[in-house]
C-alpha cells in the first residue's frame, strides 16, 4: 500500500548562516529523490551479484594501492601462488568481508591465463553449530552441500561473478559449458560425483568420510582450483551470552572445521572473521600453525575531511541508472551524519546503508528534494 507520510517538525525561518546552509537546492528535472526511495537504491543487499556490482575498490575507498590492496592479496594468493593458500579476511560485522571476497573472485574469473579456473564453495556454518562437533560431521556437511548443489563443488558461477563487474570480457573458461535454458553451469567432474552420490558411495560411512572428501577434491582439482570460503562467522559474535562472542562455537569451528580443511594440501581456505575473534585461542593457534595470511577489508579514512561515503552511495546511484549525484540528493551535513554512523557503528556499512535507505524514504514522503540532517536525525532517533 501507499506509505504514510511522516510529519517532521518544519525548520524555523531565519536569516542566520546556519539555516541558510541547511536549505536544500531543487533536484534537477527527472532526478527525483522519489526514484531512490521507490527502488530502495541505498538499501543493503545480500545477492552475490549485487554485492559485486556495488563494490567500491579499496584504492578508491581508502587510498591503499598496489599489492597492498586487499583485493590484490586475495587475487595473488589464488591466481598466481601455488596451493594451498590460507587467508583470514578481517573486518567488523557489516564491513564488507563477503563483498571483498566476491569481488576478488570476480577479478580472478576475468583472467584468461589461469591454468585452472578457481572454483569457490561458500560454506555457511552459523546456522549449523551441531555440524561442528567433530571433523566427520563437518565433512559430511560439506559433502551434503555438494550433493544438494547438483554435484558441483562451486556454489557460485565464476562467469556470473565476472559479468557482475563493470569491466566486461568475452572470455569463458573452456571447461565450463552454459547450456541453453540452464542457469547453473556444468562442470567436467559432475557426472563422476553424481554417480558416486547416486550409488551412496560418498559420505555415508563416518569412518570413510575423510577419504570420501579427499576423493571429491581429487576429482575437482584435476581441472579446477578448489577454494572453500567460510564467510558467515559474524553469527558467532552475537550468539553467545549477552550477545558476546560464542567462544564454544568459534572453538569448534576452528578445532573441527578450519583445522580439518587446512590439512588438505589440494585445498585453498578463506575464512572471514571479526578482529576480536583473535581472543579465542584456537583461532590464533590455527592461524599460526597453518600460516594464515591476514587480509583486512578497506575502511573509510578517519583522518580525512572528505566524505568518502559518497563513493559508496554514488556507485549505487549509477548502478540504478539514476543520473543525479550524491550532492544533488543528499545535503552535505546529512551525508556527514551518515558517515558518522559508520564510525560509531564499528565500520558497519550495512547499518549505514539501512539508515540512508530509511532517510531517503522519509525525505520522499516528506516531499523533500534532498535528504537533510533532520531526516537522518529522525531515523537515528528511532533506532
Amino acid at each position: 500500500g501507499r506509505r504514510r507520510a511522516v510529519q517532521l517538525p518544519r525548520q524555523r525561518r531565519s536569516s542566520g548562516p546556519t539555516t541558510q546552509a541547511l536549505r536544500t537546492q531543487p533536484a534537477p528535472a527527472g532526478m527525483s529523490l522519489n526514484d531512490v526511495a521507490k527502488h530502495r537504491v541505498f538499501a543493503s543487499v545480500t545477492a552475490q551479484g549485487d554485492l559485486v556490482r556495488h563494490y567500491v575498490p579499496s584504492h578508491e575507498l581508502s587510498g591503499v594501492g598496489g599489492a597492498d590492496r586487499p583485493e590484490a592479496k586475495i587475487v595473488n594468493a589464488l591466481a598466481t601462488s601455488a596451493p594451498p593458500q590460507r587467508l583470514h579476511i578481517y573486518g567488523e560485522a557489516g564491513a564488507g568481508k563477503t563483498s571483498l571476497i566476491l569481488r576478488a573472485l570476480a577479478d580472478i574469473a576475468r583472467r584468461e591465463t589461469l591454468q585452472r579456473p578457481v572454483h569457490p564453495m561458500f560454506v555457511n556454518t552459523g546456522d549449523a553449530p551441531s555440524q561442528l562437533t567433530d571433523p566427520q560431521h563437518f565433512m559430511q556437511m560439506l559433502l551434503g552441500l555438494i550433493q544438494v548443489n547438483g554435484s558441483a563443488f562451486a556454489t557460485v558461477d565464476p562467469v556470473a561473478l565476472r559479468d557482475a563487474t563493470a569491466e566486461q570480457t568475452t572470455y569463458t573458461p573452456t571447461t565450463v559449458a552454459h547450456q541453453a535454458g540452464i542457469t547453473t553451469p556444468f562442470f567436467s567432474y559432475q557426472p563422476t560425483l553424481s554417480q558416486a552420490f547416486a550409488t551412496h558411495t560418498i559420505g555415508v560411512d563416518p569412518a570413510r568420510v575423510r577419504n570420501d572428501f579427499q576423493d571429491v577434491l581429487r576429482a575437482v582439482t584435476k581441472d579446477y582450483r578448489a577454494v572453500i570460503v567460510i564467510d558467515d562467522t559474524d553469527h558467532f559474535a552475537a550468539s553467545g551470552p549477552d550477545g558476546k562472542l560464542d567462544v564454544e562455537a568459534i572453538s569448534n569451528l576452528y578445532h573441527h572445521g578450519v583445522r580439518t580443511l587446512a590439512d588438505f594440501d589440494e585445498l585453498d581456505v578463506i575464512v572471514a572473521i571479526q578482529p576480536h575473534f583473535q581472543q579465542v585461542e584456537p583461532v590464533t593457534d590455527v592461524e599460526r600453525r597453518y600460516n594464515f595470511e591476514a587480509v583486512h577489508v578497506a575502511t573509510l579514512a578517519a583522518d580525512k575531511d572528505e566524505l568518502t561515503l559518497s563513493l559508496v552511495l554514488g556507485r549505487r546511484l549509477r548502478n540504478a541508472n539514476i543520473t543525479a549525484t550524491v550532492d544533488d540528493l543528499i545535503h552535505p551535513q546529512a551525508l556527514a551524519e551518515l558517515q558518522g554512523v559508520y564510525f560509531t557503528a564499528s565500520h558497519d556499512f550495512r547499518r549505514v546503508l539501512e539508515c540512508a535507505d530509511e532517510a531517503a524514504r522519509l525525505a520522499a514522503d516528506d516531499g523533500a528534494n534532498q535528504i537533510t540532517p533532520r531526516h537522518v536525525q529522525h531515523v537515528l532517533e528511532q533506532r
